[in-house]
This record gives structure tokens, C-alpha cells and sequence, in this order.
């Protein structure tokens, strides 16, 4: 027999909480109906944690995936990469400028010209960029430590929150 949803029971102990002390039943009755409900809310509560578990599991093993592929990107990359400049320096060193195929066509060519900077202290200023300094951040750590040390005083510009978190342990 399947449960109803977590929301469904959540929902109806709620309700039996409010209506069954309204009703004129005995205590041992109260208990038990409130007990066979916390009883389906306890096993459908353990099932949807170990679905979050699952969850949690399927992600860790596919962040770990991501890794092994991205190292196995790099690799490849790289080795392409290598693989080219060894058949440009053969290329140039055998004075071959051009190679061609039917499948492509294998061109030394030059690159734009780019510019060096030698040593920056001595470009003029003219030449100089002035990069903004970045806008300043609040420090939470500091302000969380003025808000304990202040408990009563009202700021206006930060407060604190409690909130809370399920733990699956």
C-alpha cells in the first residue's frame, strides 16, 4: 500500500492536532490517532530523506565525472596542441610554407603584430590605464561579530536571521 504524499500527512497531522482536542475524546484515543499518523509521517519522512541522499549521491558522482572528463579535455588539448607546433617547427625547418590534401589544406602564415611591453615603469602616461579600483564589500564576519557583541542595539543597516536546515545524517 503506497503512502499518501509527505505534504498530504504533514498536513492532516496538522489538522488532527487542531480538531482533536476540540473533539470530547478520551486522551488514550487522541494518542493513538496522532500516533499512527506521526508513524506514516516518520516512514514517508525516511523515504524522501534517503531520495535526497540518492540525489546527493547521483550529483557527487557526476561532479566527479565532470572532472575526469575536463583533466581528459586538457590532455587532448594539450596534446593537440604539442602536436602542432612539432609539425610547424618541421614544416619550417624542412622550408615548406604550404601543404595541401583533399581533406585540408596546412599553411604557415603570420600572425598580427602584437605588442611587447618591455618595462612598464617606463611607458609615459599618456599610454597608462587607470583601472577603478573595485567598489568596497560589507565585511560580514566583522558586522556579525559588532551584531553579538550588540545584541539590543538596532542598527537599521543589518540584522540577524536564524533559519533552519535539515540534517540527513
Amino acid at each position: 500500500m503506497a503512502l499518501p504524499a509527505l505534504y498530504e500527512i504533514a498536513e492532516t497531522y496538522r489538522h488532527a492536532l487542531e480538531t482533536l482536542g476540540d473533539l470530547e475524546l478520551d486522551e488514550q484515543t487522541v494518542l493513538d490517532t496522532l500516533e499512527g499518523l506521526q508513524g506514516d509521517l516518520q516512514v514517508k519522512g525516511q523515504n524522501v530523506a534517503a531520495f535526497c541522499l540518492h540525489l546527493e549521491a547521483m550529483s557527487g558522482a557526476i561532479e566527479y565525472a565532470e572532472k575526469k572528463m575536463e583533466r581528459r579535455r586538457r590532455i587532448l588539448t594539450n596534446r593537440a596542441e604539442n602536436i602542432r607546433a612539432y609539425l610547424k617547427h618541421c614544416m619550417e625547418t624542412a622550408g615548406i610554407q604550404k601543404i595541401e590534401c583533399p581533406n585540408f589544406k596546412l599553411q604557415i602564415k603570420k600572425n598580427p603584430p602584437k605588442t611587447v611591453i618591455d618595462d612598464s615603469a617606463t611607458v609615459p602616461a599618456d599610454f597608462m590605464r587607470a583601472v577603478p579600483p573595485p567598489p568596497p564589500v560589507p565585511d560580514k564576519q566583522a558586522i556579525a561579530e559588532f551584531l553579538k557583541q550588540q545584541p539590543l542595539q538596532r542598527t537599521g543597516w543589518a540584522h540577524q536571521e536564524q533559519t533552519t536546515r535539515l540534517s540527513i545524517e
